[in-house]
């Protein structure tokens, strides 16, 4: 959101502020906080492109100036007080408003108190119903909402100001002299137009009748509030500020009613506190069988998964063994082939010698036989050397 620089003139101050561009309900408040000696009701002029001094009372007048004046760096306006409408003793426009949230108010009662409780709190406001009259202890439960020069909204938070009404009532109460008492007697009045139907309202107007004297109408409400929920009989009976009506029969009665009807409740909540413990430990009794046959379910799978880890290690086991014996079987096996075929060699080597011994033998004794025959010994010997390597005598011969 863009935002825009004012300089306000009021008098002899001089303001100067930059916020995001705000409506004329917010410019209003802000005003309020700069200038808070100016009266509720407020007069905002500006110059024109004309040099006309142009007066702005609503949001409509309100875009218009800012969008007249949105190229310049610093937006002026001079502030003066208002001059309220002869006779006014409040804004001129007073709307009702309340926040339902965690709150028992009806649309219809809401309807009902918007046309009263205005004139409701005029009494308690020091002058005009305006933001500047309304008492400090007021301002939780009421707030005004600027909507334009002499408008505002009046926000009422029903419960917030019960609460606040209630407490000064009840301060008024603890002053203890018959003037504070007939103010408090009063304003407990309006706490129950807001809740008729409040114990604590109804008691302590019960006690601020009772202090004043007037007996039957202390008696009274005192009946409503034990008719709407009042219990302590205890603090009742004790309360001076209802001396002056324990010696009635009314009173009485009222206090033994409580007291009987406190026991039976006494009663009633021990016969109801039994049952509930009767209906725990019934609870806690299924609870802790319903555990125990968890538990006896998860002991089951952890058996269940510790025979089936055993029977795994085992098959485990098993299959290594197997493997293993395989392994040395196969190894076995590859010995014996290799021992065969040693042995195979070893007997072909040796058939081999025999053969070459035998035809060693034989070609000797041919040597011998030929040299005697008178052949060449050089050339004999050459022989027998190429019959070891080619095979024999006759193969030489053949060739």
């Amino acid at each position: 959101m863009q935002n825009v620089t004012f300089k306000l003139f009021h008098q002899d101050e001089i303001r100067r502020v930059t916020v995001a561009r705000p409506s004329f309900a917010q410019f209003l408040e802000y005003v309020h906080e700069l200038f808070p000696e100016i009266k509720p009701e407020v007069k905002i002029t500006y110059i024109d492109s004309d040099g006309d001094k142009v007066t702005v009372s609503s949001e409509v007048e309100w875009n218009c100036a800012l969008d007249e004046q949105k190229n310049e760096k610093i937006v002026r306006f001079t502030i003066e007080s208002g001059v309220p409408k002869k006779g006014s003793t409040q804004p001129v426009h007073v709307s009702f408003y309340t926040e339902q949230a965690n709150e028992d108010v009806r649309q219809a009662k809401i309807q009902a108190l918007a046309g009263s409780i205005p004139a409701l709190l005029e009494k308690y406001f020091e002058g005009p119903v305006t933001p500047k009259t309304i008492p400090a202890w007021l301002k939780p439960a009421v707030k005004f909402l600027p909507q334009g020069v002499n408008e505002f909204d009046l926000d009422i938070n029903v419960r917030a100001l019960f609460d606040v009404l209630h407490k000064k009532a009840f301060d008024l109460l603890a002053l203890n002299n018959n003037e504070s008492t007939l103010k408090a007697k009063f304003i407990f009045m309006d706490c129950l137009f807001l809740e008729p139907s409040n114990i604590y309202a109804l008691y302590n107007l019960a006690c601020a009748e009772a202090l004043l004297g007037e007996t039957s109408s202390a008696l009274d409400y005192l009946k409503k509030a034990i008719k709407n929920g009042y219990k302590n009989w205890s603090h009742m009976q004790s309360d001076t500020d209802l001396t002056n009506l324990r010696g009635t029969t009314e009173f009485k009665e009222l206090l033994n009613s409580l007291r009987h009807g406190e026991q039976a409740q006494e009663k009633k909540e021990e016969t109801a506190s039994a049952e509930k413990e009767k209906e725990e430990k019934i609870k806690l009794a299924a609870a802790r069988e319903s555990a125990e046959e968890t538990n006896k379910r998860a002991m089951e799978l952890i058996r269940f998964a510790e025979q089936r880890r055993i029977k795994l290690e085992e098959e485990a086991r098993e299959l290594a063994k197997e493997r293993a014996e395989q392994a040395l079987k196969e190894q076995k096996e590859a010995l014996k082939k290799q021992l065969e075929e040693q042995a195979q060699q070893k007997k072909a080597e040796e058939e081999a010698r025999a053969a070459a011994n035998s035809r060693f033998l034989k070609w000797s004794s041919s040597v011998q036989q030929l040299s005697g025959m008178g052949f060449d010994m050089t050339l004999l010997e050459n022989l027998e050397k190429l019959d070891r390597v080619q095979g024999s005598i006759e193969a030489f011969f053949d060739a």
